[in-house]
């Protein structure tokens, strides 16, 4: 039996919604080449639904593109944070704990 996840998404507008919808089922349909993915359905929320969940989001996913983006500028919630994520055998942190896409050669560390 396949569960199926919710995944939830601030909208943006109808044509940057339905373009965000093609891409992450693409994804989930194994598009990427990595294979078929786990169930999921997305769900679309107005910003003034205010949800804690897409809230908590925001403050956890700005700080990492910021970092992946301008990687020489400091970045003090990305500090924090970066010490709650997954590492490699060597203290890699780019390809285990943080996942950058399209693929980068050089990241946070």
């Amino acid at each position: 039996m396949r569960r199926e996840t919710s995944i939830l998404f601030e909208c943006r507008g109808k044509r940057e919604d339905a373009e965000l919808e093609l891409v992450f089922r693409r994804l989930c349909d194994g598009g990427d080449g990595r294979g078929r993915m786990p169930k999921f359905s997305i769900e679309f929320f107005d910003k003034k639904s205010n949800l804690i969940g897409l809230q908590i989001a925001d403050l956890v996913s700005t700080p990492i593109g910021q970092q992946v983006i301008r990687p020489e500028r400091r970045n003090r919630a990305f500090e924090v944070i970066r010490q709650k994520f997954a590492r490699g055998p060597n203290g890699e942190l780019l390809g285990w704990g943080l996942q950058v896409f399209p693929q980068k050669t050089k990241g946070p560390d």
